[in-house]
């Protein structure tokens, strides 16, 4: 199966709650809950403008490596 775009949808609430009710280790439950917990992005336009910051409540965050995968 490929999951590489399983995260280009998922809202975040959703998925730290379906996360939550498996047997997972704290310390890797809470890494992934604050990867997702309060992020927030802007875009920059080729003539050098910066759109306002907005959060992030689905997707991956641009850059990270979970986009990479």
């Amino acid at each position: 199966m490929d999951f590489s775009k399983a995260f280009d949808v998922a809202k975040h609430a959703i998925l730290m709650s379906k996360l939550s009710a498996f047997d997972l280790p704290p310390p890797i439950l809470n890494w992934i809950i604050a990867f997702l917990t309060d992020r927030a992005q802007m875009s920059k336009t080729p003539d050098g403008q910066f759109s306002i910051m907005r959060p992030i409540t689905h997707s991956v965050i641009q850059g990270s490596l979970c986009g990479l995968l």
